[in-house]
């Protein structure tokens, strides 16, 4: 049985591709709130993604500390990503960063990452745990879609329904 704690962090890790990479767990991450903010974007140039971004969330499960968390979009359709831990998932997981690559493209109004690999560096128990999960599923595809849109801001929602702005890191 998984304990309190875990379902805390657990609940903290809302970057796309991750939650799907630990859908087999998907009973312990509480769908967040309702986004509401107005989809105004039919169509974005994959150009748009392209850079480096810090990404904050817009609607979170709860209160809690978000981890820090950053995309890098490159024009060759490949993406890389990090996560910081918080003190409560370094408690848990470890301090080491949580490592994202895979590809990456824009399709009808949506952000879609085609493969998405994770890699979990941390010594701790739930680590080892999720990087085995992860180590034996094959490589996962996730989808957002894109509601606003300007050049250093980009607000996609999740098809799981978590909101995050893409802030374009200088």
């Amino acid at each position: 049985m998984t304990s309190t704690r875990t379902r805390h962090t657990l609940r903290h890790l809302p970057l796309p591709a991750l939650c799907l990479s630990l859908a087999a767990c998907s009973s312990l991450i509480p769908r967040p709130p309702a986004y509401t903010g107005a989809d105004t974007v039919d169509a974005v140039p994959a150009e748009a993604f392209v850079g480096r971004w810090r990404m904050v969330a817009l609607n979170p499960v709860d209160d809690g500390e978000i981890p820090e968390r950053e995309l890098t979009y490159s024009a060759d359709g490949t993406f890389s990503g990090m996560i910081r831990p918080t003190a409560d998932m370094a408690s848990t997981m470890g301090g080491e960063p949580i490592l994202m690559s895979g590809t990456w493209r824009v399709s009808e109004g949506h952000l879609v990452h085609d493969t998405s690999e994770v890699e979990l560096q941390g010594d701790g128990l739930v680590s080892r745990m999720a990087a085995t999960v992860m180590r034996s599923r094959p490589a996962i595809a996730a989808r957002a879609n894109v509601y606003e849109r300007a050049q250093d801001r980009i607000v996609i929602v999740t098809d799981e329904g978590y909101a995050n702005a893409l802030e374009r890191e200088q």
